[in-house]
């Protein structure tokens, strides 16, 4: 578990080799900026200290060949979404909200499988309303992050 932010403590949130392109080995180093253990989930960036602009460099180069996703909230406790299968074409499920900032996956066409995890859970409109952490089981909803973060994403 990464400490609080804090200059002090920079060096402590940097995990080097944990990022790669797909079917590629881990090699890009990334700053852990936010984790929720609780909603296992984590919020990664490019690593913010001088003498790693290199690697900040190099995760750069990897984040800059995808599309960033728009952050919304669920619209109503019930609602048809998308998710990413390992292979093919996205396949709908219906998402409910459960409790405080979780979702769950039902009516899934195609089954929710290992390997899916981390991948967003994306609403009619194509922004990521959540992240697939497990198919039987609540998800992190996006808009349960924190203020500060989501500002960032916004």
């Amino acid at each position: 578990m990464p400490p609080a932010i804090s200059i002090a403590h920079a060096h402590e949130r940097i995990y080097p080799r944990l990022l790669a392109a797909i079917d590629k080995p881990c090699s890009v180093t990334a700053e852990c900026l936010f984790v929720d253990l609780v909603a296992d989930i984590a919020v990664l960036a490019s690593p913010d200290i001088p003498e790693l602009a290199d690697n900040a460099a190099a995760y750069d180069r990897l984040t800059s060949a995808v599309t960033p996703l728009q952050v919304s909230e669920l619209d109503g406790e019930e609602a048809v979404a998308y998710l990413l299968p390992l292979r093919g074409s996205r396949f709908s499920c219906v998402v409910r909200a459960i409790g405080r900032g979780a979702l769950c996956l039902e009516k899934h066409t195609k089954p929710v499988v290992g390997g899916m995890s981390g991948s967003p859970i994306f609403a009619k409109d194509g922004s990521a309303i959540g992240v697939v952490v497990t198919s039987e089981g609540p998800n992190p909803s996006l808009a349960s992050l924190p203020g500060w973060l989501l500002a960032e994403l916004v």
